[in-house]
C-alpha cells in the first residue's frame, strides 16, 4: 500500500507534486493489461499536467484495455441553479464533461455521466486496475484529477494492490455504470480485508452512509487516549455528539477543518 499526502504548493508543498502526481497516475494506468475503471467526481487538467494522463488512458484503449470513465454531471444548466439549491442538493464541477469529450471523443475510451435526479454528488475519486487479476490493484484517495486538487488543496492519495479490494471497488463501478445513477449504490457494500497483514475497512455510500455514520461516531466514542480528526466538513450529528462527549471526557481532541465550510455549523 503506497499513500501519498499532497500539500498545497505555495504553504509548504513541493513545486513539482502536481506533475509528480499526474506521472504517478499515468504510471498506474500504463500497467493495466485488461480493464481500467475511473469513478471521478471531477477531470480537469491543464495541458501540461494533462498530457501523461491523457496519453496513458488513451494508449491503454489503443492496446485493447477496455477503459471506462463515470463521472459527475448532476449540476444543472446556469438558468436552473435556483431549482438545483431548491433541492438542498450539493455544487457539481461545471465543466467536466466537456473537457472530458474533449479529450477522449472517438478514441476507444467509454465515458458515462452519472447525473442522480436529486442533484446529489457522485463524489467517487477513484480507478480500479485490472479486476479479478492476481495484481489488480486501486488508486484511491480526496483527490480529484485537477491542478487545484493537486498543487492547491490538502489531499490523500492511496494505491492498493489488492484483488480482494479490487473486486468491492468494481461492484460499486459497475453499479454506477448501468444505471448512471448513485442512488442505491453501495448496498452491502461494507466489510474488511487484509492487505500486507493490515486490516483494511470499506464501505460504500450512499446506500450504506448510515453505517459510514455509526461507525465513525463508534471509533471516537471507543476512544481513551486521544482523537485527531481532518475533514473539510462534519455535519454529522452522530460524528459531532461523540466528539462532544469525548471532549467531556477528557479525551484530547486535535484536528483541522475548512474554516469556510464549517463556520455555519460552529455558529450553531
Amino acid at each position: 500500500m503506497d499513500v501519498t499526502f499532497l500539500r498545497d504548493i505555495k504553504h509548504g508543498g513541493p513545486a513539482d507534486q502536481p506533475t509528480a502526481v499526474a506521472a504517478e497516475l499515468a504510471a498506474f494506468v500504463d500497467a493495466a493489461q485488461s480493464a481500467l475503471l475511473v469513478a471521478i467526481y471531477d477531470f480537469r487538467l491543464s495541458d501540461t499536467l494533462a498530457a501523461p494522463v491523457v496519453a496513458a488512458l488513451t494508449g491503454a484503449a489503443r492496446r485493447g484495455v477496455r477503459v471506462r470513465i463515470a463521472y459527475d454531471a448532476g449540476k444543472p444548466s446556469t438558468q436552473r441553479v435556483a431549482a438545483f439549491a431548491a433541492l438542498g442538493a450539493d455544487p457539481a464541477p461545471v465543466g467536466t464533461q466537456q473537457w472530458l469529450q474533449q479529450q477522449f471523443a472517438h478514441t476507444g475510451v467509454e465515458l458515462k455521466a452519472i447525473a442522480a435526479p436529486s442533484g446529489k454528488l457522485m463524489h467517487n475519486k477513484y480507478a480500479v486496475r485490472d479486476p479479478g487479476s492476481a495484481t489488480a490493484a486501486v488508486w484511491t484517495g480526496s483527490a480529484n484529477f485537477t491542478d487545484a486538487a493537486w498543487s492547491r488543496q490538502e489531499n490523500n492519495i492511496l494505491r492498493i494492490i489488492s484483488p480482494a479490494l479490487a473486486a468491492v471497488y468494481e461492484r460499486d463501478f459497475t453499479q454506477l455504470w448501468s444505471t448512471g445513477d448513485i442512488i442505491g449504490t453501495g448496498a452491502g457494500d461494507r466489510g474488511e480485508t487484509d492487505v500486507n497483514s493490515a486490516r483494511v475497512d470499506w464501505a460504500f455510500a450512499p446506500a450504506e452512509g448510515r453505517s459510514i455514520d455509526a461507525d465513525l461516531a463508534g471509533l471516537v466514542r471507543a476512544a481513551s487516549g486521544r482523537v485527531v480528526i481532518a475533514s473539510m466538513v462534519i455535519t454529522s450529528h452522530g460524528v459531532l455528539a461523540a466528539l462532544a462527549d469525548a471532549v467531556a471526557r477528557g479525551v484530547p481532541l486535535g484536528g483541522i477543518y475548512d474554516g469556510g465550510e464549517m463556520s455555519p455549523i460552529l455558529a450553531e
